[in-house]
This record gives C-alpha cells, structure tokens and sequence, in this order.
C-alpha cells in the first residue's frame, strides 16, 4: 500500500496520470480499555491513508474483541489484556498503558502507597477519615471479573488478598468513569488512556500514571496494549499492523502511551 502510495507521487511528479485508489474500509474491534487508542490510531490511520476509513466497533472486554476477530466481525483488534487467552490469533505487542488508580476531582488526596490501595481495595479501609481525605464511607468501583485492569489491579496489589465484597461492579471503563465523576465517595481503577477532567489520577508511592507514557521506570501496575489478528493476517490487517509498529504509527502512540519502539 505505501509502495503504491509513493509511485503515485512520483507518477504525479512526471505529468503522468495518478490512479485512482480504491476506497477500503477496516473494522478495528476494541476492548473497552483500548478503546481510547482505537481512537486515536483510526483517525491518525485514515488522515495518513485517505482512502481507508476505519471503523472502530467498541467492546466490553478483551474476550469479545478477540472474538469479533475469530468471528469475522473485525479485521483486527486492540486488547489489553496482558496475557491474551486464546492461540487462534498473532498477539503483537504496540502500545502500554498505565492502570490509574482515580477519584472524584473534588477529593483531597494526592498520593497513596502501595499499601493503603490494598487495603482500601480488600475492604480494611472503609472511609475516607482514615486516609485524612475527608470524610464518608469510601465506595470502591471495579471492572467486572475477567476484565484485564481488575487483572492488573489485582496483580499489582491485592496478592493473596481478596477484592472487597462491596464494591460497585461495572462492565466497561466508560461507566467507571462516569460513575468517578458523579460520586465524591467513588475510587477506582481506570487505563490512563480514559483519564480526563472528569476524575483525578492519585500518585503511587510518588509517581503519577505518566510515568508510564514517559518511559520512567517505577510505576507499579501497567496494562500492556496487544494488536489481534488472525495467524494468517488479511493485506488490511497486515497493513494496519506494520503502520502501527512504524515510527509514524509509534509517535502517535507516544501522544498517550509508552511506545514499543523508539519513535526518531
């Protein structure tokens, strides 16, 4: 594709006629997490290649992108999660995010340790008093099982420990968001990717979930970001993939993201 891209400019550069490219389309599923980058990787995609439109088709969870690629439904996706769960498909890594763990705006509270997220998350610490950041009962907010930044969360956290029974379990990070937003009581954890005004990222033992984006060693829980395509890729999806893994494709996952490779 960029091969007939550069003919076409060197055609047009000689007075002779430039071909008409086709207009394809590409379906990019994406997991609620990586929905954000399906985003910005579609819009960046389709301005570099104006022939090719692609059609984000946002998903709940990592097994249902996977499956929209199995099933025909998509021609690749974005998933976060760090493990994938299925051989049927080419995992490759393009992106890392970070898990942040957010609060309503209006909450006093700037910094946590490693220590106090466990056991605010297991349910030890129940009210905001004993964080000194303000007072009422504290209302911990959670991904559904299975969900990669529960994964995380947990992986990066609670060990052994359990997650506190009384939490609010949402099925995607667009209504963790939402619910953040409109609840002071409300802590959650949220891919860096979704954060806005609308929640406040805490620091973790010292370091914001920037760190992750800026390449700094030390932030505690990360969500690694994988394209899925089939063994064998369709020319769309291997265009996407090799464009993804480019410099050009890579600066735009440095906009938000901690890139695979070093974009120049």
């Amino acid at each position: 594709m960029a091969a007939l891209l550069l003919a076409s400019m060197a055609a047009a550069g000689c007075g002779t006629t430039v071909p008409t490219l086709e207009p394809e389309r590409v379906t990019l599923a994406a997991s609620s997490s990586a929905l954000p980058l399906a985003s910005d990787l579609a819009r960046a995609y389709h301005a570099a290649f104006p022939h090719i439109a692609v059609d984000v088709l946002p998903l709940a969870n990592e097994a249902a992108a996977a499956q929209a690629v199995l099933a025909g439904r998509a021609d690749a996706a974005l998933s976060t999660d760090p493990v994938p769960s299925t051989d049927s498909l080419t995992t490759t890594h393009v992106a890392t995010d970070a898990l942040a763990i957010v609060v309503h705006p209006d909450r006093p509270l700037d910094n946590l340790t490693a220590q106090q997220i466990q056991e605010i998350f297991s349910g030890r610490v129940r009210t905001w008093d004993e964080l000194g950041a303000g007072t009422g009962d504290i209302a911990v907010v959670l991904r559904e099982e299975g969900a990669a930044p529960r994964q995380a969360l947990v992986a990066a956290f609670l060990g052994a420990r359990q997650l506190t029974p009384t939490a609010i379990v949402l099925p995607d990070d667009r209504q963790i968001l939402a619910q953040v937003a409109g609840n002071r009581q409300a802590i959650a954890a949220l891919p860096a990717g979704w954060l806005n005004e609308q929640a406040r990222a805490v620091a973790i033992d010292g370091r914001g979930p920037d760190w992750v984006a800026r390449q700094w060693p030390g932030y505690p829980a990360e969500l690694p970001i994988h394209l899925l395509t089939l063994p064998v890729a369709a020319p769309e999806s291997a265009a996407l993939r090799d464009w993804l893994l480019s410099p050009r494709g890579q600066r735009v996952v440095s906009q938000r993201y901690a890139p695979v490779t070093d974009p120049p």
